[in-house]
């Protein structure tokens, strides 16, 4: 059952592609008229001074958190260190860090516990 298909060389494409340009109006170029152009934020006022407000505001946060995490960095126990810069992200401070250790401490602490004194 073998099917005999035609298939049509690049000149009859070419040929069948102009004509479906011509009759749909396809090709032709469209003028800057016709386009629309997106609305400009410089037209409202309010709304570009809100922005700059907030980039303002969002940048000094961000720079004030960096300097608290420095600083914090700076006087803390090697210790807590390594735990700030090693959790991904998670611990920030100083305080979350201790208290990352203290729990890491008490929960190897119970498991020396159940070792020497579990069942036999």
């Amino acid at each position: 059952m073998a099917l005999d298909i035609k298939t049509p060389d690049s000149f009859e494409i070419d040929r069948a592609l102009k004509e479906f340009e011509m009759k749909s109006g396809v090709g032709q170029q469209q003028t800057d008229s016709e386009i629309p152009k997106p609305p400009k934020t410089s037209d409202n006022f309010e709304i570009d001074q809100a922005l700059r407000e907030f980039e303002e505001k969002s940048s000094g946060e961000e720079q004030q958190k960096t300097i608290q995490i420095l600083k914090t960095a700076d006087d803390a126990p090697k210790m807590v260190q390594f735990v700030i810069k090693y959790s991904g992200g998670m611990i920030k401070d100083k305080r979350t860090a201790e208290y990352v250790l203290s729990g890491f401490a008490i929960v190897i602490f119970a498991v020396s516990l159940y070792l020497f004194f579990g069942p036999n």
